[in-house]
């Protein structure tokens, strides 16, 4: 091969490895948004019903003891996964099987690994509705399968959720990734 083909022939090829590498982070800049645990809580803004669909990952070994987990834990509470008297905040071995459970039924035995992640949580959104509101706050039902489901409030500032913890121990449990947050 002759010099002035190989010189064209690097040109292009370093030309269009730079297009690619362009194209390629503009795409990868699109569609990497994801929400906490990178801020650090659960949260979301305006529809409710997809709030969650990009929340982070809760195992037994992944924000395992935190007030996430405890939000988790209130679904399946609501969905008569668990009992009231096991929402602890720590994501352990009833917990996980509580969650294949939720999974199996809601997104199919395929999808039943005892995992919480984007699409566990975004599934569960789906059936928050709103119930009322207050100065700063709004207040979110999840129509399970409980007569008495726990309910949600997400802060109007910050979009964080938290719920409260009743009967005894009571109080507020805010939605942290790495904290119990009242739990």
């Amino acid at each position: 091969m002759n010099k002035s083909f190989m010189q064209k022939f690097r040109y292009r090829a370093v030309a269009v490895t730079a297009v690619a590498l362009a194209l390629g982070s503009v795409v990868t800049t699109a569609t990497t948004v994801q929400a906490a645990p990178a801020e650090g809580f659960v949260d979301g803004w305006d529809n409710v019903t997809d709030d969650w669909g990009d929340e982070g990952v809760l195992s037994t070994t992944q924000h395992a003891n935190s007030g996430a987990t405890g939000i988790w834990q209130a679904i399946l509470y609501n969905d008569g996964f668990l009992n009231r008297s096991d929402i602890d905040c720590k994501f352990g071995p009833a917990t996980a099987e509580a969650t294949r459970k939720w999974q199996a039924k809601y997104l199919g035995a395929s999808q039943a690994d005892g995992i919480v992640g984007p699409k566990t949580f975004g599934k569960a959104s789906s059936w928050l509705s709103l119930i009322g509101y207050g100065p700063g706050y709004h207040t979110f039902r999840y129509d399970g399968e409980v007569l008495l489901p726990i309910s949600f409030d997400r802060d109007d500032a910050t979009g964080r959720y938290r719920f409260y913890r009743r009967p005894e121990p009571s109080g507020v449990v805010d939605g942290y990734y790495n904290s119990m947050g009242g739990c």
